[in-house]
């Protein structure tokens, strides 16, 4: 009689359960594209004050805007 031997885990899943461990970590790419954002909204809320304006927020602000 042949026993054969019972797989086992591997190293790809010794790297999964070492990654599942270290939880969530932010894309770099991910936070500099919303701090980009931050910038611009920021820079086009204070060119709209001054200039007597206010930037539409909600989609009701937006659909009043199209009429």
């Amino acid at each position: 009689m042949i026993s054969m031997a019972r797989p086992q885990a591997g190293v790809i899943d010794d790297i999964e359960r070492d990654d599942d461990a270290r939880g969530y970590e932010p894309e770099a790419r991910l936070t500099q594209l919303h701090g980009l954002v931050r910038h611009l909204t920021a820079d086009g809320d204070r060119r709209a004050a001054l200039a007597g304006r206010q930037a539409p927020r909600t989609l009701a602000q937006m659909a009043g805007r199209l009429r």
